[in-house]
């Protein structure tokens, strides 16, 4: 059996997916860039970092998995 993965962070993690994209993934298995910072807090600050931070970071990855969103010189652009 492999090893676990390790998280990377979100930036990295989008731009990984996005290379994925385009050598044909249909998709991406996302973890620990969305919320990994939403843990070892407490359940109020959890709720906001989830809703403010790891909802938009969904979002993020859905486009680019969709193919709408893509890196263009340290930012991210419509195709």
């Amino acid at each position: 059996m492999g090893r676990p993965v390790r998280g990377v962070d979100h930036e990295t993690f989008i731009k990984q997916v996005e290379i994925a994209v385009a050598n044909g993934a249909g998709g991406a298995m996302a973890g620990r860039s969305l919320w990994k910072d939403s843990m070892a807090v407490s359940a109020a600050t959890r709720e906001h970092l989830l809703t403010t931070r790891a909802l938009p970071r969904l979002q993020e990855l859905e486009a680019v998995v969709d193919g709408t969103l893509v890196a263009s010189g340290g930012g991210w652009s419509a195709p």
